[in-house]
């Protein structure tokens, strides 16, 4: 195969970790006028494959000035790297080949999203673009595709063992649970009362409780679940410590940086000998879609900003849970932002405010987060989780919601960085409020 030195060109794309877009990179030439790139930008790695076609502008990039496509949004894109000698593709039907270019979805999403049809059924295409040492997403999909947890797997395809895509069953008509829950705090601080859909919560807790059920059975090398040890710990509190380090490099007002400086020392310890697993890493509401009865989740590649060396990383199930309850954070966030017609800015400040609206907004959250946790203490394996007490459960999570949280705002900073202090006043505002005001003060 053919490597090329060049200059490319990557215009601000949303899964673009830098505010730099120009940059040399290796191209290479697989087959039939499918080129891969490799670069890096702002200390990150990109690996992605492009084509000539007829695509929007937005999703070009330039190679020595002249512009190629993003090769998923190329219709013939999929039957030709099935000729690739360069392209491994595993596939639950090896014909399955020609598929027409609907539309792209998800646009807010980190990677792109792409609809297609194929013999009339509807299709999700998705593209990697950071290459990272650890992608787990096809071998979670390979796994859980036959468990009614997620869209069913139909082929994943990578170059040199790393991922490069993954095509998934389209579930039409499916709902963001996020959405509802977002609507129902719009609802109750317009002033309809306190409106907590119950019904969405408990299907979500179970959905999560399953998950975690299914993963404890996982005998492959890479979800083998054990139990924790000192190890372990040392390598959660490290890796918090450094979502703290690089956080404290943007120089917050000083009352977030005392509130910072007083959790750095999570208390990892209560975890030894507990059972650890391969978790989803990034799972909230929106990584999961509700159609009907059914709750699948969604994006297994885990946290777009955790480092490499953590990527691999086996962790208690609540990580998960935690995960999960600091979505409140920032659906409380943009309610109260929306419903007061304010900017972000402002909406940092009525935090600080303590308002009715901000009381009745935590009085929300702390009400879902109960439900959230009473209702997947009910359905988990007491192997995952040996106490029945949504109390107990909560003590045992708020390690994982400060770790999470400290790991949004490095994500933010890296990403959206206009959003950083979103994630850091929500965790000094303790919304939802979970946290014991002398961890906080």
């Amino acid at each position: 195969m053919k490597k090329m030195k060049v200059i490319v060109e990557l215009g601000s794309k949303r899964w673009l970790r830098s505010n730099t877009y120009r940059a040399t990179a290796n191209v290479i030439e697989l087959c039939e006028g499918i080129y891969i790139v490799e670069t890096t930008l702002g200390g990150a790695r990109y690996l992605f494959p492009v084509m000539r076609c007829s695509c929007r502008e937005r999703d070009t990039v330039r190679i020595n000035g002249t512009p190629y496509c993003e090769a998923e949004y190329c219709s013939d894109f999929l039957e030709k790297i099935s000729r690739c000698d360069g392209i491994n593709i595993t596939a639950e039907n090896p014909a399955f080949r020609r598929f027409s270019v609907k539309h792209p979805i998800a646009e807010d999403a980190t990677n792109p999203h792409i609809l297609l049809s194929s013999n009339g059924e509807d299709l999700v295409l998705k593209g990697y673009r950071l290459y990272t040492s650890w992608n787990p997403e096809p071998l979670f999909l390979h796994f859980l595709s036959d468990k009614q947890l997620t869209p069913k797997l139909k082929l994943s395809y990578s170059y040199k063992g790393s991922p490069l895509g993954i095509l998934t069953e389209f579930i039409k008509g499916a709902i963001d649970p996020g959405s509802i829950l977002y609507s129902s705090l719009v609802r109750t601080l317009t002033g309809e009362g306190l409106i907590v859909p119950l019904d969405d919560i408990k299907a979500a807790s179970q959905t999560i409780a399953r998950f975690h059920n299914v993963m404890l059975s996982c005998t492959e090398n890479w979800c083998t679940p054990r139990t924790a040890n000192e190890t372990d710990v040392d390598r959660w509190r490290k890796r918090t410590l450094f979502y703290l380090s690089n956080i404290l490099k943007f120089e917050p007002s000083q009352s977030i940086k005392r509130i910072l400086l007083n959790l750095k020392n999570p208390l990892f310890d209560e975890f030894i000998d507990q059972r650890i697993i391969a978790t989803h890493q990034d799972l909230h509401f929106s990584q999961m879609l509700k159609w009907g009865e059914n709750l699948f989740i969604i994006d297994f590649e885990g946290e777009p900003g955790r480092p490499d060396e953590y990527r691999r990383d086996l962790e208690p199930p609540l990580r998960d849970l935690a995960s999960t309850l600091r979505a409140l954070s920032y659906i409380a966030f943009f309610a109260l932002l929306e419903v007061n017609r304010i900017d972000k800015q402002r909406t940092m400040q009525l935090l600080y405010s303590n308002s009715q609206q901000v009381e009745l907004a935590r009085e929300w959250t702390i009400h879902v987060a109960e439900k959230l946790i009473e209702e997947y203490a009910r359905y988990v394996k007491r192997d995952i989780v040996e106490s029945t007490s949504p109390s107990e459960i909560l003590e045992f999570l708020k390690p994982w919601f400060v770790e999470r949280a400290l790991y949004e705002a490095y994500y933010e900073s890296s990403y959206r960085p206009e959003n950083t202090m979103i994630a850091l006043s929500t965790l000094a505002n303790n919304i939802p409020p979970i946290l014991d005001a002398k961890i906080i003060m």
